[in-house]
């Protein structure tokens, strides 16, 4: 019982957060965009909420995202990351669990939750870890005779494909396991709004180019592990224990599996993620060959029960103020050249004005994105870059600009917390 309960107790501490933490991930607002657009009939194919890039071809891959937020509108979107958060923990314990090995159980949680750390909150990274984690139980925790257990696979697969990018690592779990069916999984994927499009996406993430190197060189989770602080070597310390694991116990197609997502996740940090489910069933058999038997009850029941608590309470299911300047979205100009602090530009663009530049990186060419980050990080000829593209107004957190553009003859039109309002004057 001991046992049983620290297990759920880590996995409950690690992701409790999903409910009461307010809305804080600006990717939400353009899936409630691209959501609103499809429930009205149509399908967003470009960046139409941009002002410096609107007719950029755009390839959405979370629509399914989309239409749960747009469906469930923003005072409830916390119940909907509370369910995906938390049915994501109950899977995790169903593929750490070892009925006789309490210890490799707890810590086989402890190795995974040290691990998944972006899956969280309500971004689609967190959707694409729940569909990773059931295709995980299909495939590690379903006996093998159980012959509906490959199709139900690939239909998560194909479902996945509308929910994260992250799906790629679907099918390879799948083909190892039977490469034909996982042909029928990588088929079903295409049965999306972007078809084959989608793979194109994912192609460029992966190669890293135009936007996507922008991507993989500025965004902090896309660059390579970070061994400057503990938690880099706690994943790296993670990563190498299991690969030596399972290659002492010669499980050369967990092997494989683990050498393909470690080698990402050492690129791109957010893959630790992908890596920290994906090898979980694994870990899980190789700690439970060598550590003392012990009888644990399933941790199952315990965490469902005290995940279900929260639901006596009410979310928050509010954006973070902090992050997002509510106060002054009525003196934001719907039209004209607005330049907006990075994290803004979707909570901008779902309120109808026009940004800069947002977080969907792939539907902006890269000069774009070069020249944001200029002025975002505040470097030498930012205000050029403002003049050349004709910014008339900004929206921006950081003192320095602030002071800059007051100087330069720029007038305040609003404050709101640490964000400011400012427009040119024809003195500037």
């Amino acid at each position: 019982m001991a046992l049983g309960a620290l297990a759920a107790a880590l996995l409950w501490l690690s992701f409790a957060q999903a409910w009461w933490n307010p809305i804080q991930d600006p990717d939400v607002f353009w899936q409630m965009w691209a959501g609103d657009q499809m429930r009205s009939g149509v399908f967003p194919r470009t960046n139409s909420f941009s002002w410096t890039a609107p007719d950029t071809p755009w390839t959405p891959h979370a629509p399914l995202v989309g239409l749960a937020y747009s469906l469930a509108g923003l005072q409830r979107i916390a119940v909907v990351r509370w369910i995906v958060v938390s049915a994501t923990a109950l899977l995790i314990a169903c593929l750490a669990y070892r009925k006789d090995a309490g210890l490799a159980t707890v810590f086989a949680i402890v190795w995974s939750v040290c691990l998944v750390t972006f899956g969280r909150t309500e971004r689609a990274l967190s959707w694409g870890n729940l569909m990773l984690a059931l295709v995980a139980v299909l495939l590690f925790r379903v006996k093998e005779e159980r012959g509906w257990r490959l199709p139900l696979a690939a239909i998560v697969v194909a479902v996945w494909a509308n929910t994260h990018g992250s799906f790629v690592i679907g099918i390879m779990m799948i083909g190892l396991c039977r490469w034909r069916w996982g042909l029928v999984a990588a088929f079903l994927c295409l049965i999306n709004p972007s078809g084959v499009g989608l793979f194109g996406l994912l192609l460029g993430y992966g190669l890293g180019q135009e936007a996507e190197l922008f991507v993989h060189s500025a965004v902090p989770e896309w660059r390579a592990l970070d061994l400057t602080g503990w938690l880099g070597w706690l994943r790296l310390t993670c990563l190498a224990s299991s690969g030596y694991l399972l290659i002492r116990d010669k499980q050369w197609r967990s092997v494989i599996l683990w050498s393909a997502i470690g080698i990402l996740a050492l690129r791109h940090q957010r893959f630790f993620d992908i890596f920290g489910i994906a090898i979980l069933p694994q870990v899980a058999d190789a700690l439970a060959r060598r550590l003392p038997s012990k009888a644990i009850l399933h941790p199952l029941p315990i965490l469902g029960c005290v995940l279900l608590m929260p639901a006596l309470s009410v979310p928050r299911g509010v954006i973070d103020e902090n992050t997002f300047p509510v106060d002054l979205l009525d003196k934001v100009p719907r039209n004209g050249r607005l330049w907006n602090d990075f994290a803004l530009g979707g909570w901008l663009g779902y309120h109808g004005r026009a940004c800069f530049w947002d977080s969907r990186n792939d539907c902006y060419p890269l000069a774009i994105l070069e020249d944001g980050r200029r002025v975002e990080l505040h470097e030498p000829g930012w205000q050029e870059v403002l003049d050349q593209r004709g910014v008339e107004s900004m929206l921006t957190t950081d003192a320095r600009k602030i002071k800059d553009l007051n100087d330069a003859g720029w007038r305040e039109l609003g404050r709101d917390g640490n964000h400011t309002l400012l427009a040119r004057t024809p003195e500037s």
